[in-house]
């Protein structure tokens, strides 16, 4: 186990969006189902904006807040790293999709959540609280959009 820093942990959140989302994008090509093709087209681009914004966050974050000391050892709060779980989106359904999807956002939604309250300082108490609310956010919109969906 490795103490990180808050910098760790958003660099760790953009990736993993844009793996999943690359992940989502190679899986396009197997994908027969219509709609599982919608949605996983959808995802992409989802999770592609997700990384940017998270990254923007990076961007505008106070220095202090981002090489603050996270109180937690990550090794045991993340969820696993989508590079090791090898997911079959091009034969998945579109439940499946949307069960895996929101499965892996509620785990970083709960990481962020988590985070949120135990920054040393202000700064990285708003950072993480920012970034939760952002990822809670966007996994409600998505869930929206999945539901509005399925009753087409």
């Amino acid at each position: 186990m490795q103490a990180q820093t808050f910098q760790y942990l958003i660099d760790w959140t953009a990736q993993f969006h844009a793996h999943l989302a690359d992940c989502l994008e190679d899986g396009l090509q197997e994908q027969q189902d219509p709609r599982a093709k919608w949605l996983m087209e959808y995802l992409v681009d989802h999770e592609r904006t997700m990384a940017r914004e998270v990254k923007g966050f990076k961007d505008q974050a106070d220095e202090k807040a981002l090489k603050t000391w996270l109180y937690e050892h990550l090794t045991e709060t993340l969820p696993p790293d989508a590079k090791e779980r090898n997911l079959p989106f091009g034969t998945m359904g579109f439940d499946d999709i949307s069960k895996e999807i929101f499965d892996v956002h509620n785990q970083v939604i709960e990481v962020w959540r988590s985070m949120s309250g135990k920054g040393a300082i202000p700064e990285a108490r708003e950072l993480s609280q920012n970034i939760f609310e952002l990822e809670e956010h966007e996994t409600l919109r998505l869930a929206d959009q999945i539901s509005s969906s399925r009753e087409m």
